[in-house]
């Protein structure tokens, strides 16, 4: 029969058994939870065209958005799309996603390690334009609510029930 002692010694050993495991798991959580909401906040980001980040994009040239829509037609994003003509910045940035499918994946880069998650697109030979973009229509950077948004549901994740 077990004295109360014991009962709470037995119960604190699991707690610290979950704590551990929890803390040990970060690359889950961030690949389960905050690698799908990267997405979604890409997605709203590039419907919004930037404003869902808190900077709109600067508008096509009238002339440019022309040739875009006879261009690009056939391609993805129609031609009706800022910064998505072929697909591929769209999907280097966003990964595999129901807009494109794996269209650009090959230039997507996700790196989830113990202490971060690390996302970036790759340029390579006709692909060489990305950082040129991002200049002008930044694509990679968050804003403050959306990098609070991403931690709080991280620690909610990491530390739920354990306190």
């Amino acid at each position: 029969m077990a004295t109360g002692i014991t009962k709470v010694r037995d119960d604190w050993e699991k707690v610290r058994a979950d704590m551990l495991n929890k803390l040990n798991q970060p690359q889950a959580v961030l690949e389960r939870k905050i690698y799908p909401m990267y997405q979604q906040l890409q997605l709203k980001r590039w419907q919004s065209q930037g404003s869902s980040e808190g900077e709109t994009w600067d508008a096509l040239s009238p002339a440019y958005k022309a040739r875009k829509l006879k261009k690009f037609r056939s391609d993805p994003g129609e031609g009706r799309f800022m910064l998505v003509a072929t697909g591929n910045l769209f999907g280097a940035t966003v990964g595999n996603n129901p807009l494109t499918g794996s269209v650009g994946n090959q230039y997507h880069r996700k790196l989830i390690s113990s202490t971060g998650m690390e996302i970036s697109v790759e340029e390579s030979g006709d692909f060489n334009y990305p950082h040129f973009v991002n200049d002008l229509r930044p694509f990679m950077e968050f804003s403050d609510p959306s990098i609070e948004a991403m931690k709080e549901v991280l620690m909610e994740e990491l530390f739920s029930g354990l306190i």
